[in-house]
């Protein structure tokens, strides 16, 4: 609901800025602790966090499966198909992550254009990815505040074993994000 408000001023479900902002400060506050680390071997762990039980005004989605993605990996899973995500986080200052999965091996270029369509980054250009997940950080320090949208075009690229004819289309696809200093 927060990302939809932040993103669309869509207050239907969140009712005003100041209600939701005393929301997630009560959320963050919730978890909040000192920070220091349990564990430095296999993975990352760290304390200064409380069980969602332990917090009265939340409660734990039990149909929820959390996916631990470890440094270095993309996922246990292979994507088969082309997507492009919502960057994270938006509204941002000035860096943000922009997510995509790239379903054949493929040369991607992503580039990031104004509300009147002129190109201001170009943030890959014909840049070869296999077949993943993959995450590109956008930094936006020589840009004002506003709107801005970024589009991908995937170019699957034939391999040895694969007739031209048999790849998939061009994959395309934009989306909004919106910077704020």
């Amino acid at each position: 609901m927060a990302d939809t408000f932040m993103t669309y001023r869509d207050s239907s479900h969140v009712g005003s800025a100041f209600e939701l902002d005393t929301v997630v400060t009560r959320i963050n506050l919730a978890f909040s602790g000192p920070l220091d680390t349990l564990m430095f071997g296999t993975k990352l762990q760290f304390t200064g966090y409380r069980a969602i039980s332990e917090v009265p005004y939340l409660e734990q989605n039990i149909t929820a499966h959390a996916m631990v993605v470890e440094p270095g990996t993309n996922s246990n899973q292979t994507p088969n198909e082309f997507a492009l995500y919502q960057n994270y986080p938006n509204p941002f200052n000035p860096v943000t992550q922009i997510s995509f999965s790239v379903g054949y091996p493929s040369n991607v270029t992503l580039k990031v254009y104004d509300v009147l369509g002129r190109e201001v980054s170009s943030v890959l250009s014909k840049s070869y990815f296999d077949q993943g997940a993959y995450q590109v950080p956008f930094n936006a320090t020589s840009l004002p505040s506003g709107v801005y949208f970024y589009r991908i075009t995937a170019e699957p690229i034939a391999q040895q074993d694969v007739d031209a004819s048999e790849l998939p289309p061009t994959f395309t696809d934009v989306k909004k994000m919106a910077i704020i200093k």
